[in-house]
């Protein structure tokens, strides 16, 4: 069975995050992030309408033929069956779960947050979701919302609201129970209720209900893996066992700290300047650069140019707008510096980071040069994925 052109497709973007796509985080933010701590979670790809040809083979084997339009030796070399997995998926340590409930102190200080109270140093919170608290057993909830989120569902005056402080472990707390001492000391999370002038909040309050999304910190760098039976599913499936291809990453403390915080805050004057000297794009991607991440920085330093400019061609798909302006990225990057690395992946991660930042009205179409082989992909046009009003 033959398949027409464009039938192998990349997965991990659109809907395929490690990372929750909460309200106020820009999404195009979380692929830079998971490009720089889990690379090998944009190595996936799938093979669109096999399944059609597949149904007529009678045996316990098929041959699946990829032809390509140019023949390279040296990627040749380095490609067999060991470079392949089937039923495979990328996981993450990260979950919802409802934390224990929380006394709420006379005193107007800042409430500190323990996911179990029993089990301190198996968890660290994520992020807060959700903040309720209760005057007593059987009586409403009141809810509290995030101080500085956006006012999409505040368009009264809610009057009560949450404020979070992150702050590093003293190294003291880092032993757990056996008496080692963890290699990942962790952090603490704080929550202050205030009201809608920043205010301590006054109404009595016995506890708090907490939603949030947890960690268990250092914890799984603690197992042994084998590939075949390292985890157990937790729900039923005909599946004989759960396996890890290979060993968790370490975990990694927040980034917003110290100087990299401050340069969170001066991104807050880039606009489309980002794109006129590749400088700006270079400073977004070194906000997920981690000490002793090689490979991450040599992909930041190999990005030598980025230029934008405004275009206007057919639109893809059939809907009623044709013809539509939108902006044709360039991206050009050093392979000197990259040994050995494809900067495929790079350039396209900035193809699809690139299109977070257009209306579902635009479009955006990007473009790879290298400085050693010129013109290395031109993307089709993508249509923005930002919402309008």
């Amino acid at each position: 069975m033959s398949l027409p052109n464009r039938r192998l497709a990349t997965k991990g973007y659109v809907g395929d995050g490690l990372l929750p796509l909460v309200w106020p985080k820009f999404h195009g933010h979380s692929l830079l992030h998971e490009l720089a701590v889990c690379p090998a979670r944009f190595w996936f790809f799938t093979l669109k309408g096999i399944g059609r040809g597949l149904r007529h083979v009678t045996g316990r084997e098929a041959e699946i033929v990829v032809l390509l339009d140019r023949f390279d030796s040296t990627l040749a070399e380095h490609v067999d069956a060991s470079r392949f997995a089937l039923f495979c998926t990328p996981i993450i340590n990260l979950f919802r779960r409802k934390a224990d409930p929380v006394e709420i102190p006379r005193t107007d200080g800042e409430i500190r947050l323990q996911a179990d109270k029993q089990h301190g140093f198996d968890y660290e919170v994520f992020a807060v979701e959700a903040l309720h608290g209760f005057v007593n057993k059987g009586v409403a909830s009141l809810g509290f919302r995030s101080r500085y989120r956006s006012l999409t569902d505040d368009e009264t005056n809610h009057g009560r609201y949450f404020t979070v402080r992150r702050e590093r472990r003293t190294t003291n707390d880092s032993r757990r129970r056996y008496g080692a001492r963890a290699m990942y000391v962790g952090t603490e999370v704080f929550v202050s209720l205030v009201d809608q002038d920043e205010r301590p909040y006054r109404e009595p309050m016995k506890y708090l209900s907490v939603d949030a999304w947890l960690t268990n910190r250092d914890l799984p760098n603690l197992l042994d893996v084998d590939g075949v039976a390292d985890l157990t599913l937790g729900l039923f499936a005909p599946i004989r066992s759960v396996g890890l291809i290979r060993a968790p990453s370490l975990a990694r403390a927040p980034l917003a700290q110290g100087e990299v915080a401050w340069r969170l805050i001066r991104q807050l004057n880039h606009s489309c300047d980002m794109f006129e000297d590749g400088a700006g794009l270079r400073d977004m991607l070194m906000l997920f650069a981690t000490d002793g991440d090689a490979r991450y920085r040599r992909q930041i330093d190999s990005l030598t140019g980025v230029t934008a400019r405004a275009v206007t061609q057919k639109l893809p798909g059939h809907g009623p707008l044709r013809f539509g302006r939108g902006i044709e990225c360039a991206f050009t990057v050093d392979e000197a510096g990259l040994d050995g690395i494809s900067p495929y992946l790079f350039g396209l991660i900035l193809e699809h980071y690139v299109a977070h930042h257009v209306s579902t009205h635009s479009f955006t179409r990007s473009v790879l040069h290298s400085v050693q082989r010129g013109e290395l992909m031109r993307w089709p046009v993508r249509t923005g994925t930002r919402g309008t009003v």
